[in-house]
């Protein structure tokens, strides 16, 4: 059988970053296939460390969701101490996106926001971009260039060669 993802909770989660802070630990990674699913867990997040006056260096390690990211939750995250956010843009095209990469709540348009609202915010921006997706054209890739080449708000971008998996 599929196994459930399990999100651990809230309460938890901020205590074992207390923990790690209260035993001298600086910085934060934190390693999640899914940071939050919509605006209101980003925003809960940061107040449950505001709330506790925790605030140390810290990003999402395997990317942040782009789709749930607006200019309040990001403002509320670099309160917190947040200082780089790991984009998984992908793509540059919205059909690769929603067909080839399966992103169905990402748009280009948003993707494009979310970088202008990080760097006015000062987070250190990388790009995560992939080429070369079942059924990508080379138009399509060529938006993705494009859309890297057009944002040098991105401080570092990462393209990587499709390699589709068994199950995936």
């Amino acid at each position: 059988p599929k196994q459930k993802y399990r999100r651990k909770p809230l309460d938890k989660l901020v205590m074992e970053v207390e923990q790690a802070l209260d035993q001298g630990v600086e910085e934060i990674h934190f390693f999640d296939d899914l940071f939050a699913e919509n605006e209101g867990e980003i925003l809960e997040f940061a107040e449950a460390l505001a709330k506790r006056n925790l605030n140390f260096p810290w990003f999402q390690a395997q990317g942040m969701p782009l789709w749930p990211v607006t200019k309040d939750a990001l403002m509320a995250l670099v309160e917190t101490g947040m200082y780089r956010i790991i984009a998984p843009y992908e793509s540059g095209n919205d059909r690769a996106l929603k067909k080839c990469a399966g992103k169905i709540h990402s748009t280009v348009a948003h993707h494009h926001d979310v970088t202008m609202w990080s760097h006015e915010l000062g987070l250190e921006i990388i790009g995560l971009f992939v080429i070369g997706m079942p059924d990508e054209t080379r138009c399509e890739i060529l938006d993705t260039v494009l859309f890297a080449e057009d944002h040098p708000q991105i401080d570092y971008s990462v393209f990587s060669i499709a390699t589709p998996l068994v199950g995936t």
